[in-house]
């Protein structure tokens, strides 16, 4: 997040401050590909001297597509005196920094296209700059509030759901000052269920229960916890005694660090509404990981008054695995907005949302490819990029050879999107029907109709398949058969210079 950060600075001081955190985060080996931007008031240009070694000798660019009108510094203009004076000449940076008439303004330009922003200032000039941008808890970028020594890292915005805790922490362990941080449930040393979905990429299906299940552990209360595979982590924690664990034996509540762990829970719960009247009575909230659909939609339906609706007393909070790995392929020059608006339209086809991808995988030349940052920055998605060899490994039916002699690989979206979702070769059965050749298949990918799935042939009617399983949603099945589990469940689709497969993780 810290490598992908903007960082606002006022007052001679703040600039000197932003010199040495950008160069300490670029510095600090944590981060393998920093693209940290920095932003200074166009009244600190006086400070500009020839210092040359500080700021980066190839940053001649003339255009900057982040911030629209604002005036990148020539290199010549190397660095600010203060920084030179008061800090250890840091390693060139990346970039050099951008000016700006307004905070306001430019903190409105880049809102959304940066992950984290650091603001240098007095928290009142913040909190006005900030106010109209903000959206929601679960859209809001992190934003951390420093004061101009570098004393404190405070946690501004989005604490949980956008890592601004986890980012003041650790910006603060990298420039020695102290970390701020107001949220509740981290003052009392207690899990924040929306913080810990986030870091184990878990998908809220119900975010207004976050508040209730949050409170209930401030307050004191033990709300049951049903994780059969411990995907939050908390079973064997020091956490684990802050919940009220199902017992496997038993299908009864107890409550100890020597409970029996959630294994094979789903299994022998009761059916819904005996279940659903248990936690009821228990007067506890509840949190649900990756429940069968039939729990998820019981307590969706029954009184959602106590369970769905924002104002719940009791909800039961559901998290899901995000299982969907989202494969690209572009060519260079692509805008970001022309592959989000590309994407969006697929996922919208069918039926899926961004909330359910847990990341996004291409070829390792396109590492730098702006239109894929980008988008894994706006959508708050961790990227992978695997190297053409590994790719070219992966038996998918759509080939090409053309695609091979430019990238050394035949695949890129549909192969990255199934290594991302964690293939294996199992045998013979995933090898891609060898009569489908790389223009039949371009073909018939195009239709929404066409899907990978794991009969001998290598391909069917992703309608056909859905409507063989008991779940289905739109084009692409939401079952949780095993015959689906590492499997592409969209093909190759193809836009303006851009290519995009799903494959659905184990």
């Amino acid at each position: 997040m810290l490598s992908q950060a903007a960082i606002y600075a006022l007052t001679p001081q703040g600039a000197a401050l932003a010199l040495k955190v950008a160069a300490a985060i670029e510095q600090s080996g944590s981060y393998s590909q920093p693209s940290l931007r920095i932003f200074l008031s166009s009244g600190l240009a006086q400070f500009i001297t020839d210092q040359p070694g500080i700021l980066s000798a190839s940053s001649t660019d003339t255009e900057d597509a982040i911030t629209g009108n604002c005036v990148p510094a020539p290199d010549t203009q190397a660095a600010f005196q203060q920084a030179v004076d008061t800090t250890p000449q840091p390693a060139p940076l990346s970039s050099s920094p951008v000016f700006f008439e307004r905070i306001s303004e430019q903190l409105a330009a880049n809102f959304n296209r940066f992950s984290c922003h650091i603001l240098i200032c007095a928290s009142g000039i913040a909190l006005r700059s900030l106010a109209p941008l903000l959206a929601s808890k679960d859209k809001d970028p992190a934003v951390l509030l420093l004061d101009q020594r570098g004393n404190f890292v405070i946690s501004l915005l989005s604490g949980h759901l956008g890592g601004a805790n986890r980012a003041a922490r650790e910006l603060a362990g990298i420039i020695g000052a102290t970390p701020v941080i107001t949220t509740a449930t981290d003052c009392e040393d207690l899990p924040a269920l929306d913080e810990l979905a986030a870091q184990k990429n878990l998908r809220i299906e119900n975010l207004s229960a976050v508040r209730a299940v949050n409170s209930a552990l401030l307050r004191g209360e033990k709300p049951w916890l049903l994780d059969c595979e411990n995907r939050l982590g908390l079973l064997g924690s020091e956490h684990e005694k802050f919940f009220r664990l199902w017992d496997t034996q038993t299908a009864d509540t107890v409550i100890g660090e020597n409970s029996p762990k959630n294994e094979h829970l789903w299994d022998i719960l009761p059916e819904p509404a005996s279940f659903l009247e248990k936690i009821r009575n228990s007067g506890q909230t509840a949190v649900l990981v990756d429940p069968p659909e039939i729990f998820s939609s019981a307590i969706q339906s029954d009184q959602p008054e106590i369970f769905s609706s924002p104002d719940a007393e009791r909800p039961c909070l559901i998290l899901r695995s995000k299982k969907i790995w989202m494969g690209l392929g572009c060519k260079r020059g692509v805008t970001p907005e022309a592959m989000e608006q590309f994407v969006s339209g697929i996922l919208a086809e069918n039926s899926l949302s961004w909330s359910e991808i847990a990341g996004i995988a291409s070829i390792d030349i396109k590492s730098d490819e702006a239109a894929i940052l980008e988008l894994a920055r706006r959508q708050r998605l961790p990227l992978r990029f695997f190297k053409a060899e590994e790719l070219d490994a992966v038996p998918v039916p759509g080939l090409s050879e053309r695609v091979r002699q430019a990238t050394g690989t035949a695949s890129v979206c549909e192969a990255a999107a199934l290594l991302a979702a964690g293939f294996t070769d199992c045998g013979p059965d995933d090898t891609p029907d060898s009569n489908v050749d790389s223009e039949q298949h371009d073909r018939i990918a195009s239709s929404p109709d066409y899907y990978m799935g794991s009969d001998e042939s290598g391909s069917q009617s992703a309608r056909a398949a859905a409507d063989s399983q008991p779940e289905k949603n739109g084009t692409l099945s939401r079952s949780e058969g095993t015959g689906w589990n590492g499997k592409l469940i969209l093909p190759k689709q193809k836009g303006p210079g851009i290519t995009v497969a799903l494959a659905r993780a184990c």
